[in-house]
């Protein structure tokens, strides 16, 4: 049976303008895929690709998985002994259909919604992990561990997550934002420390698109100090991937001082360092990686590398339950070992 061309049923794009979710058919089966966007300022994109998960066969499937099909660039069938229900399914309504993105952005879930009874059913997930060791995404139709799907888990780990994923995004309304409230929190946090008496501006880094951010300069007498204002809104991908409490990572904000030695000497030096931790708050969204302690990066102000070191003092808010970090971009001390 020849296929008829691929056909889309839904386009959405992530939160983070990063990654387009798509759910296409081609008369004989159902994909979700994520696909990572290009970057229209021209930086570096991240190692995301595109990740694909089987939904449903619109046929029945064969007995095996077909990989003549598959050399010939035909996406796979699920074979029908690995269905949950092998009959003939119907191509999914675009109405009807929702994605609804992780927090981290790097991953998504792909909801069926009966609009009369209000009932909804998850119908396939591409989470954060897939692509790693030959597993792509759960569906609720399949039955067994397979190249193309794995079944849903059978926790409610999972589902919670989605649910709360859910509700975060909802909390974005005309009406306002969490941001307003984790903004005046780390504000308040900050000139506790910095002294409110040496805050000298407040500057958006958002460039008007979500997530918001913003940016505070202090003038001390012997440094001057930038802070980031609202990185923690969101949580980091991939710290789950590495570490096992990726509570205590997923949410920082990013900090640099510099001292007055250092500015005399170089007068374009603090405006090279708000762009470049600008840029940096940017960076786990953008690239679908995170930022911890220990981690180096390149470090445009002193043209080397710098570490990024955690504050164990300066005592932040904590947001959606996890504990907020301060990363110190050491950019001194790294360029005079």
């Amino acid at each position: 049976m020849s296929a008829d061309p691929t056909q889309n049923i839904l386009f959405e794009t992530s939160p983070f303008g990063t990654l387009d979710g798509i759910v296409e058919h081609d008369g004989r089966v159902v994909y979700f895929y994520l696909n990572e966007r290009p970057d229209p300022a021209g930086n570096q994109p991240g190692k995301f690709g595109t990740r694909a998960c089987w939904v449903r066969n619109l046929a029945r499937g064969p007995m095996v998985l077909n990989k003549a099909e598959m050399a010939e660039g035909k996406i796979p069938m699920m074979p029908r002994n690995d269905c949950v229900d092998a009959e003939l399914h119907q191509v999914p309504q675009s109405e009807s259909l929702e994605i609804v993105w992780f927090e981290e952005g790097n991953g998504a879930a792909l909801i069926e919604v009966d609009r009369e009874s209000n009932t909804r059913t998850t119908l396939a997930i591409i989470p954060p992990w897939s692509g790693v060791e030959d597993f792509h995404g759960y569906a609720a139709n399949c039955a067994h561990e397979t190249a193309l799907a794995w079944p849903l888990p059978e926790n409610k780990a999972m589902q919670l997550r989605i649910d709360r994923a859910a509700e975060f995004w909802n909390s974005f309304t005309s009406e306002g934002s969490p941001f307003a409230s984790l903004q005046q929190q780390l504000v308040d946090a900050y000139n506790k420390q910095f002294g409110e008496q040496n805050q000298k501006q407040y500057y958006a880094i958002d460039g008007g698109k979500f997530p918001p951010r913003g940016l505070l300069r202090y003038e001390t007498e012997s440094a001057t100090i930038l802070v980031t204002v609202g990185m923690s809104l969101c949580s980091q991908p991939a710290v789950e991937l590495y570490v096992d409490q990726p509570s205590d990572l997923r949410r920082v904000e990013l900090g640099v001082k510099i001292s007055r030695q250092a500015s005399d000497a170089n007068a374009e030096l603090i405006d090279t360092a708000m762009q470049s931790i600008s840029t940096f708050a940017a960076y786990p969204w953008r690239n679908h990686n995170w930022l911890g302690p220990g981690h180096t990066i390149d470090w445009s102000p002193s043209g080397s590398k710098a570490t990024l070191v955690r504050d164990n003092e300066l005592q932040l808010s904590s947001f959606r339950n996890d504990p907020i970090g301060l990363l110190w971009i050491d950019a001194e001390n790294d360029a005079r070992r």
